[in-house]
């Protein structure tokens, strides 16, 4: 039996480590720092543990020099995570750490410089390049059947995207923006399937043309004189649109939602090639689509999360071969379920298979790519520059 420390027993700790029980992982979370005890405890419960087995502290150096614990998960909000990694990491006990891994460069600088002192293995939350369908797509590209990848293409259509609008995500200075948000993901796909090509330099640019208007700021639909007709109110949302989860209740049209609404990231490699990503936060239903296109000499592989397909097209025969994952059971694609696996080998002495540097150089482009659009300038990425 392995036991946890967790910083931050918030929903997506209750969703990610409730795998661990789901899967008989052998663990127990036996110490917590949660600044909502009452909440986190029946998190806990949810997620498959004991709360009497768990131990409140008031915060991580107090946790960590006196609890026994083998590892620590780092669980908080978005702008948080660094601050609080930076403590755990003095313990030097493996860790699994929530993404973006830093909302800032400044926070980026002090990760990336404590990560050279560190030396036990950490675990960044990446769980789209651990899933079913991304490691598939990986094993067809190493055994050669494309040729080398020479071109990708990536896609993100995300149809719950009014959550980064209606709820606290609106907040940018929590998230650090939907670059860190949902970009920091597909960047790293699109570095995980290209190995030895390192990321040198990229441009971006954003738009925000749905998801903007002039109602007052704080504003919540109870509150709106337009609450029967706004097609983003939660009564519409639910009456026309066939209880479509509203994905909170803060006005999408208001002057303080942040957030663009769709942007795209265009990437130069060490060798020469360029990678293309793109998303967008306002198509809905069936259009919803997340995945990459990587195009070789012998042949293209597309493939999707949200359908499960992976298609390869060869290019000097007849043949196209196709694959998909019924992973629809599994959340992230399965991605959970194998970082928590991971995690408990790297405490009995295995290899992160998203280490702290991959979530750091993601972190890197997706702030360049911030600054980049605020800009409309090409920028150099380095960890050192």
């Amino acid at each position: 039996m392995k036991n946890l420390a967790v910083v931050g027993f918030g929903a997506r700790a209750e969703g990610m480590l409730r795998n661990l029980n789901t899967f008989d992982l052998d663990t127990q979370v036996t110490a917590v720092v949660d600044s909502d005890p009452a909440g986190a405890s029946q998190r806990l419960k949810s997620a498959g543990f004991d709360p009497a087995k768990a131990t409140f502290y008031p915060d991580v150096d107090a946790m960590l020099s006196t609890a026994s614990v083998d590892g620590v998960v780092v669980a908080t909000n978005c702008n948080t995570h660094t601050a609080f990694a930076l403590q755990a990491m003095k313990y030097n006990l493996p860790m699994l750490l929530e993404k973006p891994v830093a909302v800032s460069d400044e926070q980026l600088q002090a990760l990336y410089a404590a990560s050279k002192r560190y030396t036990a293995q950490a675990l960044v939350s990446f769980p789209l390049r651990v899933s079913y369908l991304c490691q598939l797509a990986k094993k067809i590209i190493d055994r050669g059947e494309i040729g080398q990848v020479q071109h990708v293409e990536a896609f993100n259509n995300v149809s719950y995207g009014r959550v980064y609008y209606k709820s606290w995500y609106r907040d940018d200075a929590i998230t650090g923006g939907l670059f860190l948000q949902k970009a920091t993901h597909d960047l790293d796909c699109i570095n995980y399937l290209l190995p030895g090509r390192k990321p040198v330099q990229l441009c971006a640019m954003e738009s925000k043309q749905i998801f903007k208007g002039t109602m007052p700021a704080g504003l919540t639909c109870e509150r709106c004189e337009k609450y029967h007709t706004c097609p983003e109110s939660t009564l519409v949302l639910k009456n026309d649109y066939h209880n479509e989860d509203p994905g909170g209740n803060g006005c999408s049209f208001a002057v303080d939602t942040g957030n663009h609404d769709s942007a795209s990231v265009l990437v130069r490699y060490s060798d020469g090639m360029h990678a293309v990503y793109t998303q967008n936060f306002y198509a809905r239903k069936s259009a919803a689509k997340r995945g990459q296109r990587l195009i070789g000499f012998d042949g293209t592989l597309e493939f999707d999360w949200v359908t499960g397909d992976c298609v390869v097209h060869y290019h000097k025969d007849l043949q196209t071969a196709r694959y998909h994952i019924d992973d629809n059971a599994l959340y992230h694609y399965g991605g959970d379920k194998a970082l928590c696996e991971n995690f408990v080998s790297i405490l009995h002495g295995g290899q992160s298979v998203a280490p702290l540097y991959d979530g750091i150089l993601s972190a890197h482009m997706c702030l360049q790519a911030r600054k980049s659009a605020q800009t409309c300038q090409f920028m150099a990425l380095g960890l050192d520059q």
